[in-house]
């Protein structure tokens, strides 16, 4: 595998590294807090005395973080003690790449900041609070059922029921720390134009000061592409650099699945001539667009096969290793598919990495909250907004889904709230994004969106050719888009020309698991079975010309959810050669 130059074993963020980085992922203290007591009881300044131990940054409720309890607790705590010997003239970064849901921090009994939600990074200066070399880091974190908070999966019900599944609590992303200079590079966002070949670079500077210059440097194989160094004058700037390479024979090189080249990125800040940060990263030059009812990659047609992924693993539950990852990622190009649905779930970043070096599109998609107030909106938003500036530089992410099926916003079809919510997250999202596609609300209830996505499980390829004989009228609400009461778009809205992709279909299950769960319509017998409904499937979907793609449901079961291509385990359940002729019928 040909990783990135940026690419350092074991970092949890490999779009954008320093070469000093600490892992703080290990053993932690940790104690359950029933009774809401651990703020009054200053847990921050006495943790209580004989803790259990866990193992971050696994989620008590898996396997592997060594508890393995699915007991309820809204409120738990965290304690490591370590050492932390920030280099002079450095400061210390401690980094959390996700806690659920809100999460408190302390260094050495100081509150050093909270964060709210599950599924972004974030990020505290902890350089004030630490005296001497030893630091005790407390963390509390506060998980409740509540509907409004973006859940995704994560079940609010006593025990998991339907296509939702046992929680996660607290922290289930790596714990870090960097050492930066007093100013240092916060941020570079890159974005590629295949127009004129070209990408724009605009960097936040952290701690700006006069007397700062920044030279970047882009790179192909090692043969530098171009380079240039500016004086920052303010704490934003920004760059366009020409990618055309003289000493290239082919010029420029373009991101694809079956061809993921990518450029690396240096970057060197300077202080009065003298270096105070290095960084590194990469991007792709690649353009998402949409033309008549195709979507197009750098300006060519595609045929999206992609497959539903909720991101569950043994052991780990909500949280993969790194070997796990590259195995799925492979997995499902074995397969012959180039695309993952990563279903309402904002997975570790080093998936979308993976997926950006072997070769795999991605849709990132919100993990959904299940009710609409003025307080879920702003929530909602808010940590939208995070995830986007996130994983903004990721040339796998093909499109953005806010929504789906209408979850957390109940009544878009006919509410003027709900719809405005809908189309403003649908022009933020496109505002801050635009060279990604943004899929308003998959499945069903569209409003402004770049594609329309259609949800149907029907058990075979003639009740598929029943509903969609007539493409058109499905789009128009004459024909309901596989859920008897709902519709393709919102009250309002209407077809206008866009893509139009089945987004769920399939989701086939044996007769042999019924004991353990559920896969949609009857349970097939044997092998021969499946096959041949999937084949059916697949040839009807494949028969309407109207549709530019598909996403089939799904890639593993997870829970009680038995409707996987593999099991939980990554055990292909049929020969995975007659799998793979089907997808490439």
């Amino acid at each position: 595998m040909k990783h990135t130059l940026s690419y350092i074993e074991g970092h949890p963020r490999p779009q954008f590294t320093r070469r000093a980085f600490i892992s703080l992922d290990g053993e932690w203290d940790f104690c359950f807090d029933e009774k809401n007591c651990g703020k009054a009881d200053r847990f921050y300044r006495d943790f209580p005395a004989k803790p259990r131990k866990i193992r971050v940054p696994y989620a008590y409720q898996s396997e592997a973080s060594g508890i393995g309890e699915e007991r309820k607790c809204d409120v738990v705590w965290y304690r490591k003690r370590t050492k932390v010997s920030v280099p002079a003239g450095k400061r210390a970064l401690l980094h959390f790449e996700g806690a659920d849901y809100l999460a408190e921090v302390w260094i050495n009994g100081a509150f050093v900041g909270s964060h709210k939600g599950a599924y972004a990074r974030f990020t505290f200066d902890i350089s004030e609070y630490l005296s001497g070399e030893d630091a005790e880091i407390v963390v509390r974190s506060e998980d409740t059922e509540s509907c409004a908070q973006p859940r995704g999966k994560q079940k609010w019900e006593a025990r998991p029921f339907g296509c939702w599944y046992t929680e996660t609590t607290g922290i289930w992303k790596s714990v870090w720390l960097e050492y930066v200079g007093k100013s240092y590079l916060e941020r570079a966002k890159i974005t590629a134009d295949i127009s004129d070949y070209s990408a724009r670079f605009e960097y936040d500077i952290a701690g700006f000061r006069d007397d700062l210059r920044l030279k970047t440097r882009i790179s192909f194989n090692g043969t530098t592409v171009a380079e240039d160094e500016c004086a920052v004058c303010r704490p934003h700037v920004a760059q366009t650099f020409d990618l055309t390479s003289e000493t290239d024979p082919f010029k420029k090189h373009f991101w694809f699945p079956h061809a993921p080249e990518l450029y690396d990125v240096e970057y060197f800040l300077y202080e009065n001539g003298k270096e105070i940060d290095r960084a590194a990263s990469y991007f792709g030059l690649v353009g998402y667009k949409t033309e008549q009812n195709n979507v197009t990659v750098n300006d060519y047609p595609v045929y999206l096969k992609m497959v539903l992924d909720q991101g569950y693993f043994p052991r780990g539950w909500y949280t993969p290793d790194e070997e796990q990852i590259v195995n799925d990622v492979q997995a499902v190009r074995a397969l012959g598919l180039n695309g993952v649905r990563k279903h309402q779930k904002i997975e570790d970043e080093r998936f979308y990495y993976y997926c950006d070096v072997l070769g795999l599109y991605v849709w990132l998609e919100m993990p959904s909250a299940f009710e609409y107030s003025d307080g879920a909106a702003v929530e909602f938003t808010a940590q939208w907004l995070e995830i986007l500036r996130q994983y903004e530089n990721h040339p796998s992410i093909m499109a953005l889904v806010p929504f789906n099926e209408s979850w957390g916003i109940p009544q878009v079809f006919s509410d003027l709230r709900q719809q405005d919510f809908s189309r403003g997250v649908y022009r933020l999202s496109k505002a801050l994004l635009p060279e990604k596609l943004v899929i308003s609300n998959d499945g069903w209830e569209h409003t402004e969106s770049d594609v329309v996505t259609l949800h149907n499980y029907a058990e075979n390829g003639e009740q598929l050719k029943a509903v969609y004989d007539s493409l058109e009228d499905a789009l128009q609400n004459n024909k309901t888009a596989g859920v008897p009461h709902k519709f393709a778009f919102a009250k309002g809205f209407s077809y206008a020309g866009q893509p139009v992709m089945l987004s769920e279909f399939a989701g086939i299950s044996f007769e042999k698991d019924r004991a353990k769960g559920w896969g949609y319509g009857e349970p097939v017998k044997d092998e021969q079975s499946f096959l041949a409904r999937l084949s059916s499937l697949v040839s009807a979907v494949r028969a309407e010309k109207g549709f530019c793609g598909y996403c089939i449901t799904q890639l593993t079961d997870v829970q009680h959810e038995i409707n996987g291509l593999f099991d939980f385990q990554r055990r292909c359940k049929v020969d995975q050669e007659k799998l793979k002729r089907i997808f490439s019928e």
